[in-house]
């Protein structure tokens, strides 16, 4: 709102006329938001697009003006917020969502690897011989089992 200048091309007022003219607000917070602005300040005016109906100079001596307004008194904020409320309230709630189905996933996934981590148990063949493999002794059912070993 500071840099503003009236009836100019530079980018900030290009901004703030298309937002107040599509959206129907008028500064940041309500239309006195425009006293910040230096050239509005020192002309008494509002930019024309704050104006509900498009009149030229409708903006005009209307600053500090306590008469009915002939433009628009939401603030932009206000009404934008106002507006994406309800998707960001969505969109959390899947994000909530979905970051409790990861912790879950996780959790499940370090508890399985913690079991198999504590020596579980080997079946060899359909005998039903279970053989711990959390040590390295040769018994007569371990030498059953084929291992890799290492050429030197």
């Amino acid at each position: 709102i500071q840099t503003y200048k009236v009836q100019s091309n530079n980018s900030v007022s290009l901004s703030w006329d298309t937002l107040q003219t599509h959206i129907h607000c008028c500064g940041a917070d309500n239309h006195q938001d425009w006293i910040k602005c230096e050239q509005c300040f020192r002309l008494n005016l509002i930019p024309e697009s704050c104006c509900k109906h498009t009149e030229n100079n409708c903006g005009a001596g209307k600053l500090n003006s306590t008469l009915p307004l002939v433009v628009y008194e939401d603030g932009c904020f206000e009404k934008i917020f106002t507006s994406m409320k309800g998707p960001f309230l969505y969109c959390f709630i899947w994000l909530f969502g979905f970051g409790v189905i990861q912790v879950i996933t996780v959790a499940v996934t370090f508890i399985s690897i913690r079991q198999i981590d504590e020596g579980q148990k080997l079946k060899i063949g359909n005998n039903s011989t279970f053989v711990d493999t959390s040590n390295d002794e040769m018994t007569e059912t371990t030498m059953m089992i084929p291992r890799h070993r290492e050429n030197n």
